[in-house]
């Protein structure tokens, strides 16, 4: 969805293995949750964005990932998570892009990494985001739903009030 100045985006994402549905994705690098992306990404094929993920991470143990991509290259961390759930959103407020994580059930949003990315235009694309380099891919991402809301100020980022 195109995005325009300060806003929050909001998702309860779940991540399975599609050949086994009752179970976490077992193998390295398969998650899914929320991207913010510059939409010239397509055109110039330099990748630029923000997201964070949940399932299992680059060290195949479930985590939930927080990246900053510029021109193709990547700064990210996938710290241990307990489940292959989680609540997660991306706030946007200027240029810094606070993303933040909570359990499923949590009152209480964790920041999980801040990026400064004033090379990001003023009109993102925001929504779902899932990938699986490897084969074969075995990942079932679900979305409960992706809610967007504009903020003002820091405080915004972590209300829950609609």
């Amino acid at each position: 969805k195109p995005v325009s100045g300060n806003f929050k985006a909001t998702t309860t994402v779940r991540t399975r293995s599609q050949s086994e549905p009752d179970q976490p994705p077992a193998a390295a690098i398969r998650l899914g949750g929320l991207m913010a992306r510059d939409p010239a990404s397509d055109e110039t094929r330099m990748q630029n964005y923000v997201h964070i993920v949940v399932g299992n991470g680059p060290d195949g143990v479930l985590a939930v990932e927080h990246k900053t991509t510029t021109n193709n290259n990547s700064v990210y961390e996938a710290p241990a998570w307990s489940s292959s759930d989680a609540q997660l959103r991306i706030c946007r407020l200027g240029s810094t892009y606070s993303l933040y994580k909570r359990p499923l059930g949590s009152k209480t949003w964790q920041l999980a990494s801040s990026y400064e990315r004033p090379d990001l235009p003023e009109t993102l694309q925001v929504g779902a985001d899932v990938y699986s380099p490897n084969a074969p891919p075995d990942l079932r991402a679900r979305w409960s739903e992706i809610t967007f809301q504009r903020v003002t100020n820091p405080p915004s980022c972590t209300s829950d009030r609609r």
